[in-house]
């Protein structure tokens, strides 16, 4: 589709089911894949989102039409992003496309997430962390023209290599996002795939030796055995809900020592948490609430139990295989990986735990395990450190403790006691 320079054309893309409170945005890049200038489409009628743009000079341009689910357009809206190629040569209308609406299927929520922090994550998996920064750190650098083109920007800076290899680099950005660029585990790879990245385990070692695994979070609560009733069903002898003011049964007091806070359970199975223990047999809850405690239960609010936490540092050396048919997209997949991992280290691989990592590359050669296939092979290495962590054993937490206080006779010298429990007390000194 074509449109004449200097004359504002619109830019219009469709949702498909219509929706008119989506917030629009249209990229334009030019031929070198550079990021111009982003606009706002605002909605009309049908679900038609509708950009002025006006082209500054003849050439070809890539437009890019998203959604977002907020003004600020920073909530991806679910609709798959929609583009169209504009040769530049009065008014113009481009209709980029209609967009799918996002699945009606309802969504499964996420896994709850572990701290890593403070809770014994067990065996590293360097490769499974690796291989996902790598999928993730080529699907942002193929999303982003303008980064595309750091990669291999000192070809085309310098000026002797410029003059020969500039052109094809410019290529680069356009070349990507054009092909898919598995990343698979190096045991399946099969030779069929144009161009595709491999991850391998290489070795692994402990890499400090201590007296003792220390952690850094000497234990942690056991998360299996949260909630657990300490004592009931009860029912209580009185409640008052104005005051908070709550009275347990004597032998439930006798068998759990109250304290500040525990919970208490009512009738309905809401917890109410304890502020203040006033006796043995009575405490005021936080909420004050009207409720019914006639088969009330007292539990506690963390885990009855902890365990200890050890951990270790190992060393990790891993093998990412950049693969291709052709020699030119070898050195181009190969500075895409090696771009990525350096662009993303700390994104991707440091906040994961994976840490101090150093890369290395092998020469490239001829690949010779997939028989009748031209295929290239350059290997990079991947050292870095990981700490995995475990729990040695688990105690019963102390939930209170308590004392004799036992008396003695005077002594000889004053201020000494003598003599054994049941003896005369004293209540004090002369002095």
């Amino acid at each position: 589709m074509s449109v004449p320079v200097g004359v504002p054309a619109l830019l219009q893309v469709q949702v498909s089911d219509g929706r008119t409170d989506l917030f629009g945005e249209a990229s334009v890049y030019d031929a070198a894949d550079a990021l111009l200038v982003v606009l706002a489409a605002s909605a009309g009628p049908g679900g038609v989102y509708t950009a002025v743009w006006t082209p500054p000079a003849p050439g070809t341009y890539s437009i890019l039409g998203k959604f977002f689910a907020d003004q600020e357009r920073t909530t991806d809206a679910g609709y798959e992003w929609v583009a169209a190629d504009v040769v530049v040569e009065g008014p113009a209308t481009v209709l980029l496309g209609t967009t799918s609406a996002p699945s009606s299927e309802p969504v499964e929520d996420p896994p709850e997430r572990v701290d890593p922090t403070d809770s014994a994550l067990g065996i590293y998996q360097p490769d499974l962390i690796l291989k996902t920064a790598l999928v993730e750190g080529i699907r942002r650098l193929r999303q982003d023209p303008a980064e595309i083109a750091v990669v291999l920007q000192w070809v085309r800076a310098d000026e002797l290599v410029g003059d020969r290899y500039g052109s094809e680099v410019e290529r680069i950005g356009e070349w990507l996002r054009s092909i898919d660029v598995p990343v698979i585990a190096e045991h399946a790879l099969t030779g069929a795939e144009a161009v595709v990245v491999s991850v391998a385990d290489a070795d692994v070692q402990e890499a400090e030796t201590t007296l003792g695994d220390l952690h850094y979070s000497v234990s942690e609560a056991l998360p299996d055995e949260r909630g657990q009733d300490l004592a009931g069903p009860f029912t209580a002898l009185a409640y008052d809900a104005r005051t908070g003011t709550l009275v347990v049964p004597f032998d439930v007091a006798a068998s759990v020592p109250l304290q500040e806070g525990m919970l208490v359970v009512d009738d309905r199975g809401d917890e109410h948490a304890v502020a203040e223990v006033i006796a043995d047999d009575a405490v005021v809850l936080a909420d004050r609430v009207v409720a019914g405690f006639t088969v009330a239960r007292i539990r506690l609010a963390e885990p009855r139990r902890r365990a200890a936490v050890e951990s270790e540092v190992s060393r990790v050396t891993l093998r990412v295989g950049c693969h291709a048919g052709k020699p030119n997209h070898l050195i181009w997949v190969h500075s895409i990986v090696r771009y990525a991992l350096f662009r993303y280290k700390q994104d991707l691989l440091e906040s994961r735990g994976f840490e101090r990592t150093v890369t290395g590359s092998g020469p490239m050669a001829k690949d010779g395990r997939f028989d009748g296939e031209g295929f290239w092979t350059r290997y990079v290495t991947v050292t870095g450190y990981c700490r995995e962590i475990w729990r040695r054993d688990a105690r019963d937490r102390i939930l209170s403790t308590g004392g004799v206080l036992q008396a003695q006779s005077r002594g000889p010298e004053p201020g000494s006691f003598s003599g054994a429990p049941g003896s005369e007390a004293v209540v004090a000194d002369p002095d």
